[in-house]
């Protein structure tokens, strides 16, 4: 489906743009009044009193230095034609057709070059011409048929073209039309713009309008009872009043956020393409156990639903049991009043503010750590309610440059052993707990940052035995990552140790040392790893006492 959202844009004439009307026939010369003049009433009709239009045509004494935007006057501007016709490319065009090339960028445009230019009746086609600007339109005050389609056109003011009656000005980029009030035009395609608002309130004479693939929120169509054809898809379009079209007989207007429909007045109808919708409902508790999305004001009653929805009259809403039970997006159908066709509406469900009050998440309050190994460091943390799962991050800086290193997927599972890490190297961890819903990830206050440093693991099965009547041998299990061990003895378990050897291969398991008899003494020992020259040491084992007798 394509959609389109863009920046609302009021014409220069100050048209008063509102949602699609039809109900009511406005008097055409009331079509550009200003916007406070055109309140909508409670029947959707519109009130409007002529004021006079504010002109885009530049009239001022005959000065070759006039200002073309100047007051008017009852002179027409003569000024140089690249002044008065600024896009090159509609300069060519009006060169080519009128003037036979004759005319230079900084010749003047005199009074009876712009009689010729009005003179001109036959179809103005300037498609495909890559103009942008049409200023020089309002000259051709002859013509009955414009087109300017596949330009770059962000603006269309014919509000000086009264004869107009085809328009043709598909792909183009614009956000603003606008017709002179005595224009009487029936053909209009102003398909695959920018136009977020338009106004053809009173233009009686419009049999064929095509406005699809634009960013339309409000479409004034009142009193268009002549219109025939009317394609409105690929919109936004939220409400649709048609009763006021008495002579549609084909109406398309698929892909817009349209949730009611009445065509039971359009007796003419023969062709209705309205099967698709597309609106973004806020989810919200509805009760105080049900939660789901309300539907637009006057929407009509759902038929059928999808997802195991449900639909609740007394609040026009579609629930379901539980906030975490509603999907991201569901359909439901409905059918339009007056016709036996039905409307799919799909509805992206907007989680953001509900998540953010109903599934919120604790901080993580404790956080550990203990290295494994030469290489390897673990972490254990305190557990969250509702956690879905748990981000970790390291940094080798306490107060910045973190980055995640692992998501645990399992809410269960409060431990993580970081492997391949630097022996000797302090890092900086911190965790905060996730809960991940309709794939978007809700997170909790991050835990407090803690240090760890890999080193190498303590020996285990460490042991002092007698290996001669005057030798005692100590006796350990290699340890991975270890360059060697340095093994200390005391006469005293509490203190006075010192080093009596160091082994200089990591996988030694044992040392034998010449021992005075009947005399306790006491050993421990520590591995180390030789990191760019330096030895990191692991912790103590604990200390054993052997005595030769």
């Amino acid at each position: 489906m394509r959609k389109f959202f863009k920046k609302m844009c009021v014409g220069a004439c100050g048209l008063m743009f509102v949602p699609i009307l039809a109900m009511v026939p406005v008097n055409a010369e009331n079509v550009n009044a200003p916007a406070a003049q055109a309140p909508l009433t409670e029947t959707g009709s519109i009130e409007a009193s002529a004021t006079p239009i504010p002109t885009l045509l530049p009239s001022v004494s005959p000065d070759v230095s006039a200002d073309p935007s100047a007051t008017p006057t009852a002179t027409p501007v003569v000024a140089a034609f690249k002044t008065l016709v600024p896009d090159a490319n509609f300069r060519k065009v009006i060169n080519e057709l009128v003037f036979d090339n004759a005319v230079k960028d900084d010749d003047n445009l005199t009074v009876e070059m712009q009689e010729k230019i009005a003179a001109y009746t036959d179809k103005l086609d300037i498609s495909g011409k890559e103009i942008s600007n049409l200023l020089g339109i309002q000259y051709f005050t002859g013509i009955k048929e414009l087109d300017c389609s596949h330009n770059a056109l962000t603006l269309l003011d014919l509000s000086k073209l009264p004869n107009i009656v085809n328009v043709k000005a598909d792909y183009n980029d614009l956000a603003d039309v606008t017709f002179d009030k005595e224009a009487k035009p029936e053909t209009i395609d102003l398909s695959n713009n920018n136009l977020v608002t338009l106004n053809l309130a009173g233009f009686t004479s419009v049999k064929s309008l095509d406005v699809s693939n634009n960013k339309l929120t409000t479409l004034n169509l009142a009193g268009l009872y002549q219109l025939a054809t009317l394609d409105c898809s690929d919109n936004v379009l939220s409400s649709f009043g048609v009763e006021g079209l008495v002579g549609l007989e084909t109406l398309v207007s698929d892909n817009n956020a349209i949730v009611t429909m009445n065509v039971s007045s359009l007796k003419n109808l023969k062709v209705l393409e309205n099967r698709k919708s597309e609106v973004t409902l806020k989810l919200q508790k509805v009760s105080t156990s049900d939660a789901g999305v309300v539907l637009p004001t006057g929407a009509a009653k759902p038929v059928a639903i999808s997802d195991k929805g449900t639909y609740k009259e007394a609040e026009n809403a579609i629930i379901w049991d539980k906030a975490t039970d509603v999907p991201s997006s569901f359909t439901y159908t409905y059918q339009i009043t007056g016709s036996k066709q039905m409307v799919t509406v799909t509805v992206n469900v907007d989680k953001t503010e509900m998540v953010k009050n109903v599934l919120s998440l604790d901080k993580v309050t404790t956080l550990t750590t203990k290295s494994k190994a030469y290489n390897k460091v673990t972490l254990t943390w305190s557990g969250v309610d509702g956690a879905t799962g748990y981000r970790i991050y390291r940094s080798t800086s306490k107060t910045s440059g973190f980055k995640k290193v692992k998501s645990i997927t399992t809410s269960s599972k409060v431990t993580y052993t970081n492997s391949n890490v630097s022996c000797g190297t302090t890092y900086y961890y911190k965790v905060r707990a996730y809960r991940l819903v309709d794939g978007n990830y809700y997170f909790g206050a991050y835990s407090p940052v803690v240090s760890a440093k890999a080193k190498p693991a303590t020996p285990a099965s460490f042991k002092a035995a007698k290996a001669s009547r005057t030798k005692v041998k100590v006796t350990w299990k290699a340890v991975t990552g270890a360059s060697g061990y340095r093994i200390y003895r005391s006469t005293s378990k509490t203190g006075g140790f010192s080093s009596i050897k160091t082994v200089k291969s990591g996988a030694s398991s044992s040392y034998t040392k010449k021992t005075k008899r009947n005399k306790t003494y006491y050993y421990k020992m520590r591995a180390y790893t030789t990191v760019n020259g330096k030895k990191v040491w692991g912790a103590y084992t604990t200390v054993k006492s052997y005595k030769l007798k």
